[in-house]
């Protein structure tokens, strides 16, 4: 097995898991961006599963860096294929946003599946130490109130959580028998404004500090899943995180 953005929040979690994978720990191992770099690495190697988690989840570098994402989000699929048995592609939710994020990623999903009848797409959202999460614990623990918002919903899940769940299906015969597209989210449905509010209550952080605002852009974020997974649980796995 190969990992690429081994690095980030997922595939931190994912080589846990997986101690025998070779990793892709972000640029500093290899760019992925960079095609003729991409493939002279990976000449004479082959893997039985590329798992694709590398990705910029900046929604304005994305915006700001079209080609790069373009590149990492969906091109990069044609050439990881040619070295794998099975591509599992992370991708988002299917959202309607036209921002560049979304765009590619979709890009990046037709091509998972068009290259091969085995291939994977994971549609979830996560969360774990970084992004929205560390965002609002670092402002909390020193005193700075923030905004939450309570007309964007979604249903993340731990990125312990989506891990074991694909360690799982790995592991059975789930994945062979059902190619294609699998949704991993959560059982609940909660406002941005509530779920920071909620970390903030597991951390022991002042949730008086969350400012309740409407977001300029509604969003539902909402991923209808194949098997709901607990919000509590992943709560709980956040807490440790941070003890």
């Amino acid at each position: 097995m190969l990992i690429t953005g081994a690095n980030g929040m997922l595939g931190k979690s994912l080589s846990k898991l997986f101690p025998e994978s070779t990793l892709l720990n972000g640029k500093k191992d290899l760019d992925l961006t960079n095609i003729k770099e991409t493939n002279k690495w990976f000449k004479d190697k082959h893997f039985d599963t590329i798992i694709h988690c590398a990705g910029f989840t900046d929604l304005n570098y994305c915006d700001d860096n079209l080609e790069a994402a373009r590149i990492l989000h969906s091109e990069i699929v044609d050439h990881l294929c040619k070295y794998c048995n099975r591509l599992i592609y992370i991708s988002t939710n299917p959202t309607k946003d036209t921002r560049t994020y979304y765009l590619t990623k979709q890009e990046g999903e037709k091509r998972t599946l068009l290259n091969s009848s085995s291939n994977i797409v994971v549609r979830t959202n996560i969360y774990g130490k970084g992004g929205l999460v560390e965002w609002a614990v670092s402002n909390l623990k020193n005193d700075i109130a923030i905004n939450g918002y309570p007309n964007v919903l979604f249903n993340a899940v731990h990125v312990n959580q989506l891990s074991s769940v694909i360690k799982e299906l790995l592991s059975s015969s789930f994945l062979k028998q059902n190619p294609g597209v699998i949704n991993i989210a959560g059982n609940y449905v909660i406002s941005k404004y509530d779920f920071i509010r909620a970390v903030a209550n597991y951390l022991n952080l002042d949730d008086k500090l969350i400012v309740e605002s409407l977001s300029s852009k509604p969003q539902d974020l909402v991923i209808e899943s194949f098997r709901g997974i607990s919000l509590i649980e992943g709560l709980n796995m956040l807490k440790k995180d941070y003890e």
